[in-house]
Formats: structure tokens, C-alpha cells, sequence
């Protein structure tokens, strides 16, 4: 026995799409149920235990690079970024990838709603003369570097904005049309028999006290995370004699992720003029980085998937900037520790110091002398159906089956 409620959406997980799409439907009038296994603050994996069991290469994402809790993964993120490119959901025949069935119209169109509701300002983002303005003012050194690179400048959100559990606190404690339940994790979905259609009829969810809520809703929208996500899908599909798979869907295989690469580490000769020549700049309060990105022309012609080189840098936790970017982070929900060694109090007053006559002078993020000055490149993989994930026999505390993580990088990405 426990709870039972009705809704015309249920969607699982309160993290970045969930919140996001919680809100826009609220903004139709749909009532809407959300369902998070964590609690009101972001917490580990471990802590919530979602573990997920490794083959094949390990993939730290599983680790490092997810949350639990209201705003999911956004209590972590640096809120960076950029508009998909036409180029990167056209066909791509030379890496095997066919178009999105999704038009780059259609998405395009709504640019300018989430660039205003995550703060970044009204209108869909700087003109294309603005914008060309800005990268000869600010990058020129950039812009000569050769034709398959295409320089474009990604957004940060701001810090109070990041965590979207903070971003959107309104609608989700004041809105009578949103009910959210934390400490939910779902445990079961049932398959409704509508003229063989596939559609989800109900959703069990389960507290770790074992406190049990049943969910029936018009539409079910999954919004777990990649890895989440698919363990549920994997675990409705068994529960229900595959009727995701047997349809051949290809549910668990072609796992992915960018690959990220230190190919190159700068020794300066002159701070101020890198600085100046490819550090972030601040436009209207919103702090923009370059990046180069790889042309469509020199995807197809080299046959490559998308990939971009941007600039970087690794402090030791021994700067001003390292202090402000802990508090900020603070705010903005993840767990950090504040602290710094009295004998460095010098040099923490002298980088905060230069990062405000930086930002007020320059209108730039300032670099600390200390760091260590890095080419980074993000590379999108091939697709490759080796890797994969598959549920484990190993149970949770829910009696869930653990996900199985099979995660292969293959020398079509090394190349």
C-alpha cells in the first residue's frame, strides 16, 4: 500500500531536462508529477547507491560526472553553451551517421526562448554582424588559423542560474500544478495494452525508508540521464518480453561520449598578451569562450565526426581564483570546501585583485600566473555498436538490477 496519484505527464528525474521541461509544460497548463531518487541537495552516486557495475575501458562519467538530487547533474556542470550547428544533426555519410529526423529549423526556432529563461539575455544571441564584430575585436589572432576552423563563442550561464533546481525554485515550490516527489526512485513501470501500441500505464516509485507511491499518468517522459534512463528502458523491456527490442530498436548499444584530449600545454613568454589573445571575455554580464571548431566541409572531407580545440587551464587549489570559484560553486549547490592556507593569503588578495581589474578593465576572465596553460580537444565518437550497456544480476537496495557498463573506444576514434 502507499500513495497513488494521476497526472498528465509523469517525468522521471529532476535534473536539467526534467526541470527545464517541467516548467515549459506547466506553461501549457499540463499537470505535471515529477519523480527524483535523491533528495533536495545534489549528492554522489555512491551516496545514493547507483553504482553501476565497469567492463571494457572505465568510464569515469559514471563516477565523476553525474548527481542525484533536485538539479541533477546541473548542481555540477560549468553551464557552458553553444547552439547546435546546422552541420551537426545534417547526414554525415562519411562517418556513417545519417540526418536527425528532427530539422535544424525546427530546433533553431526556439533558441531564443531558452537563451531568455536561462538568463542570457532576450533574442536568440548576438547578431551575425555583432558576433563577427566581437570575434575581430576580441580573437583576430584566432581567426587566421586556417579555413576548417570555424571560431564561435560559447555562453556560461550565470552561477545562480547553473543549478536549475535554483534556477527555476519557483515553479518547483510554488506551482499547485507541479507535485515533485524527492527520495523516488522508480522500481517498476507497466506496459498498457492499447491496441498493441507501446505506452507506459503506471509508474512505482520507492523511498529508501520503503515508502511507495504509484504514479498513473497520460504520458511518462524519462528524463534520468543517459545511463538512467537506459537501465529503466533496458528493465521495462525484459519486464515486458522486449517489446522495445523485439521491434529492433537498438536500446543499450552505440554507448557514447566526447572524448576530451590534452594535445598540447603552453609555456607563455608573455602573460598579458595570451591573456588577451584567446582568455574569455565578458559581454553584457554573460562570460563567452572560443572555440574552433571543425568545419562540416573538413568533417566530410576528412571523413571525421564534429570536434572542436579550445583553451584551458589547471589550478592546484592554491589561487584567488580557485577560493572564488569554490564559494560560487557553493552557491550554486555542489559540495565544496572553502579553505586556504593563512601563508597564501597574500596571493589569494593579489589574484582576486587582478581578476576585478580584469574584469572591469578588459572585460576579460582573468588567468592566474600559476596555472598550467592547456590545448584541449573534444571529439565526438564514431558510432560503434561494440559499446554498449546490458543490466547486471547484481541487485540494488531496490532489488533493481545494476546497469553494466561496456564502454569501448575503437582506433576509428584514436584517429
Amino acid at each position: 500500500r502507499g500513495a497513488v496519484c494521476d497526472a498528465q505527464v509523469c517525468i522521471v528525474g529532476a535534473g536539467t531536462a526534467g526541470i527545464y521541461l517541467a516548467q515549459q509544460l506547466r506553461r501549457l497548463g499540463l499537470r505535471v508529477v515529477m519523480l527524483e531518487a535523491g533528495d533536495a541537495l545534489a549528492r554522489k552516486p555512491e551516496e545514493v547507491n547507483q553504482l553501476c557495475e565497469q567492463r571494457g575501458i572505465r568510464y569515469r562519467g559514471a563516477d565523476l560526472g553525474r548527481s542525484f538530487g533536485l538539479g541533477g547533474t546541473s548542481a555540477l556542470w560549468g553551464g557552458q553553451m553553444i547552439p547546435l550547428a546546422e552541420s551537426d544533426m545534417g547526414p554525415r555519410p562519411g562517418v556513417g551517421l545519417e540526418a536527425w529526423p528532427i530539422g535544424y529549423a525546427e530546433v533553431s526556432a526556439y533558441f531564443h526562448v531558452v537563451r531568455q529563461q536561462l538568463g542570457l539575455g532576450p533574442g536568440a544571441g548576438p547578431s551575425v554582424a555583432v558576433n563577427s564584430r566581437l570575434l575581430t575585436r576580441k580573437f583576430s589572432a584566432l581567426l587566421k588559423l586556417g579555413r576548417n576552423f570555424d571560431l564561435r563563442l560559447s555562453e556560461w550561464l550565470p552561477f545562480k542560474r547553473r543549478n536549475f533546481a535554483k534556477g527555476f525554485a519557483d515553479t518547483l515550490s510554488c506551482d499547485d500544478g507541479l507535485t515533485v516527489w524527492i527520495n523516488a526512485t522508480v522500481v517498476a513501470m507497466t506496459r498498457a495494452n492499447l491496441d498493441g501500441n507501446l505506452q507506459i500505464e503506471t509508474v512505482a516509485a520507492q523511498s529508501p525508508t520503503g515508502r511507495k507511491l504509484l504514479v498513473r499518468p497520460s504520458l511518462v517522459v524519462i528524463c534520468a540521464g543517459a545511463l538512467e534512463s537506459t537501465r529503466l528502458l533496458l528493465e521495462f523491456d525484459e519486464a515486458t518480453g522486449g517489446s522495445i527490442t523485439s521491434e529492433g530498436a537498438p536500446l543499450g548499444r552505440y554507448f557514447a561520449d566526447h572524448l576530451s584530449v590534452t594535445c598540447g600545454r603552453f609555456t607563455c613568454r608573455d602573460w598579458r598578451r595570451f591573456n588577451l589573445a584567446v582568455g574569455p571575455i565578458f559581454e553584457n554580464g554573460v562570460m563567452r569562450t572560443p572555440r574552433l571548431e571543425l568545419t562540416g566541409v573538413a568533417q566530410k572531407e576528412l571523413e571525421l565526426t564534429s570536434a572542436f580545440a579550445h583553451f584551458t587551464f589547471v589550478t592546484q587549489g592554491d589561487t584567488g581564483f580557485d577560493v572564488v570559484r569554490s564559494v560560487l560553486r557553493r552557491q550554486q549547490g555542489e559540495q565544496q570546501r572553502v579553505s586556504f592556507s593563512p601563508f597564501l593569503l597574500w596571493r589569494v588578495l593579489a589574484d582576486v585583485s587582478a581578476m576585478a581589474f580584469w574584469r572591469g578593465v578588459y572585460r576579460r576572465l582573468w588567468i592566474p600566473r600559476q596555472a598550467e596553460l592547456l590545448l584541449q580537444v573534444d571529439i565526438e565518437q564514431m558510432a560503434n555498436a561494440a559499446s554498449r550497456l546490458t543490466l547486471s544480476d547484481q541487485r540494488d537496495t531496490f532489488k533493481r538490477k545494476r546497469l553494466v557498463i561496456d564502454w569501448q573506444i575503437t582506433p576509428a576514434d584514436v584517429r
